[in-house]
């Protein structure tokens, strides 16, 4: 892969290069270690590639929405990172400020990612409240399906970890026909998570029972499948 020469002006326009494009890190890593709050004189913009710096900055500005995007993004990494506390911290700040903004669909997408934080976490109980909190989101945004298909997939997983397996594989079902109306399939790695999240369900049921639960599922209309997510836990 070809590197952006030491001697050429920084910049994102480097970008244009198809073999820059394929592999861009080592031009972010320039741009992170010799000038983070950066003019770029092509783009006549600023590029400022640390999070804590765009932060800081959105916050000068008093650019709520700016402050909202980069508390989730920072969320991610500390989540990726296995900091539980510190990503559920930081997805709570970026709600905050996302609800005060009148967002309903960035705070139905936040509260589903906190959802699933939880349940990895183990706490179940507090997944589900999220998860219900999302899909009220998400209505109030028009009813947005792909969202509501993440959060039937959310529910779907809790009742896995529940040990309600019929349940489980019913909103599977659900969330799978939904995704198949809209277009929108699992990534591979949102499927590995569902896959990975469903084994307890699918251990706990006959290759018969599975097909029934998620036919039964799959036949659902969207407010059955809904009002039946909502019900978990009760």
């Amino acid at each position: 892969m070809t590197e952006v020469a030491a001697d050429v002006p920084l910049s994102l326009f480097h970008l244009l290069d198809p073999e820059v494009l394929a592999n861009p890190y080592p031009l972010y890593e320039r741009l992170r270690t010799h000038d983070p709050v950066h003019w770029d004189p092509y783009l006549h913009a600023w590029i400022v590639t640390r999070y804590d710096e765009a932060l800081g900055i959105f916050r000068q500005l008093g650019d709520d929405q700016g402050v909202a995007w980069t508390l989730r993004h920072q969320g991610d990494i500390a989540r990726d990172q296995h900091d539980f506390e510190l990503g559920e911290a930081l997805y709570l700040q970026s709600l905050a400020v996302f609800r005060n903004l009148g967002d309903a669909w960035s705070a139905g997408s936040l509260l589903t990612d906190l959802g699933g934080l939880t349940l990895s976490h183990g706490e179940l109980s507090r997944g589900i409240d999220f998860f219900r909190q999302a899909t009220d989101a998400f209505q109030q945004h028009g009813g947005h399906r792909r969202g509501l298909a993440r959060v039937l997939e959310g529910f779907a997983l809790a009742a896995s970890l529940g040990g309600d397996a019929q349940r489980a594989i019913r909103l599977a079902g659900a969330a799978a026909a939904l995704r198949n109306a809209l277009g929108t399939p699992l990534t591979p790695a949102e499927q590995q998570q569902v896959t990975s999240g469903l084994e307890i369900a699918h251990a706990q049921l006959s290759p018969a029972a599975r097909s029934q639960a998620w036919s039964e599922g799959w036949t659902m209309t969207l407010d059955q499948a809904i009002e039946f997510g909502l019900d978990a836990g009760v």
